[in-house]
């Protein structure tokens, strides 16, 4: 008796852990991430998260996002920093970049240059 009721606890506890996988519509979702960024599509709405360093933590960080009017429509996002004014420790830091970008439908590909380099890349596939 003792053993049915483990093995029926047992059996709610890996029913009540399991996931249930939810349908996606196709073009509406896409999740890439790396060590340094991380990029979702869904329903319009392109969200970035970017992870750079600062040689100092008063350098300003200015991005640029660019939506290129092609199809598929093509997004860049410029980074780059802007030096402080005044005197800075220096210690190098890591900030993250933010944001969200309403393209109205899917990109062909998503682009971040950091200092005039490529930092990331990846297609909407």
């Amino acid at each position: 008796m003792k053993r049915v009721i483990f093995l029926l606890l047992l059996l709610v506890f890996f029913i009540g852990c399991s996931t249930k996988q939810v349908p996606i519509a196709h073009n509406s979702y896409f999740d890439d991430s790396t060590e340094r960024a991380y990029v979702t599509y869904e329903s319009g709405v392109l969200n970035y998260y970017i992870a750079i360093e600062k040689p100092a933590p008063c350098y300003k960080i200015v991005k640029d996002e660019k939506v290129m009017e092609s199809y598929p429509v093509q997004v860049v996002v410029d980074i780059h920093l802007e030096p402080p004014e005044d005197f800075c420790v220096e210690i190098i830091s890591e900030e993250t970049v933010t944001g969200r970008i309403v393209t109205g439908h899917k990109p062909g590909s998503f682009k971040v240059t950091f200092e005039g380099g490529d930092f990331y890349y990846t297609n909407f596939k």
